[in-house]
């Protein structure tokens, strides 16, 4: 099976369960913002947001060929690397979206972890183009894991509830110092880690 029908299926089949889902939407402003939320979760918040013309930063792997496959179906620009792969070239691309008044979205423990680390890239975007962090953790009644996955990547079965709870970060103040920037990203990790 050619790898371009394998992604065609595979998007079908994204598309098609995620119009089973409840989605209990959250209230949001029309404001720009770099959207994070853990790649364990990532597949209803990517749907939150879709086709709103917002810039989601996926990586290069594998994997991230099949996520950019789906996600350009659902109405995303892409800025393809990591911050383990291209990492200042994609900060670099992530400002220049959000100079352009676009919200982008990151998942900032992947593409490789470690699990639920919230990574510093969303907090320095932040304070270089002064847009503000908008934090998403989905509550799902049932999903399923992948157990061996190195994020416990789970995937809400068809017909479930999907709640949203968000938080807004104010812009990172340009004066701040790095071991202030890490602190901020501490603080994000630590609500996106609690429960809802």
């Amino acid at each position: 099976m050619g790898n371009s029908l394998l992604l065609s299926i595979s998007r079908l089949l994204f598309s098609l369960l995620a119009l089973t889902w409840k989605m209990k939407r959250p209230i949001l402003d029309n404001e720009q913002n770099i959207i994070s939320f853990w790649h364990s979760s990532m597949v209803p918040c990517w749907y939150l947001f879709k086709n709103k013309g917002a810039v989601g930063v996926v990586s290069k792997s594998k994997d991230g060929e099949i996520l950019s496959n789906l996600l350009f179906h659902w109405g995303f620009q892409l800025i393809r690397g990591s911050s383990s792969s291209g990492g200042s070239e994609v900060l670099k691309e992530m400002v220049l979206a959000l100079s352009n008044k676009k919200s982008i979205l990151i998942t900032p423990d992947g593409p490789r972890g470690p699990k639920e680390s919230f990574k510093v890239g969303a907090v320095i975007v932040s304070q270089r183009s002064q847009v503000p962090i908008l934090l998403v953790k989905p509550a799902v009644s049932r999903s399923f894991t992948f157990q061996k996955s190195w994020d416990k990547f789970s995937i809400p079965l068809p017909f479930v509830t999907i709640h949203f709870e968000t938080k807004k970060i104010a812009p990172i103040p340009v004066e701040a110092t790095n071991d202030e920037v890490v602190l901020y990203a501490k603080q994000c990790e630590e609500w996106l880690q609690s429960k809802n």
